[in-house]
């Protein structure tokens, strides 16, 4: 298995060389084909496009709920959520009692007058797991008028 591991790192690593040879390629062919003055400002764009699509991934990935929530009403099925969910580690068990506790947390948050995509995201996600959907858009409405590019 760390033969095959080894493998897929030096096949990687030879692809990404690849990829970088044939950057540096075709930005020199651009430079050729083009004036000296104007490759300048084609590369310049180039780059701030690459930059601007790498913060707009980060910024998705940061706007997107990150865990999953399950609640649960018996103590003694517990461990049998625990075994199912073992794989998904980004996956939250909240008892009842747990699941109160944060929302009412979260809501004393709201009566301090923050205003936050993350908490609007996380009380739209702690009600939804607690069965209340008409909260839960009310919450995830008002996400959106701090995100509006939002979708649910």
């Amino acid at each position: 298995m760390l033969q095959n591991l080894l493998f897929y790192l030096k096949l990687a690593w030879l692809c990404l060389r690849l990829l970088l040879s044939l950057l540096v390629f075709a930005l020199t062919f651009l430079m050729h084909k083009i004036n000296q003055e104007k490759a300048w400002q084609i590369m310049l764009v180039i780059v701030i496009c690459l930059i601007w699509l790498f913060n707009f991934s980060l910024i998705k990935q940061k706007n997107t709920p990150q865990i999953n929530l399950k609640k649960i009403t018996d103590v003694q099925n517990l461990e049998e959520v625990a075994s199912q969910t073992q794989l998904q580690a980004q996956t939250m068990i909240l008892t009842e009692a747990k699941l109160q506790e944060k929302l009412d947390y979260y809501e004393a948050l709201t009566n301090k007058k923050i205003n936050s995509l993350g908490l609007w995201l996380n009380l739209q996600q702690l009600n939804e797991a607690a069965g209340r959907s008409d909260r839960a858009q009310e919450y995830f409405n008002k996400a959106q008028q701090i995100e509006p590019r939002l979708k649910l």
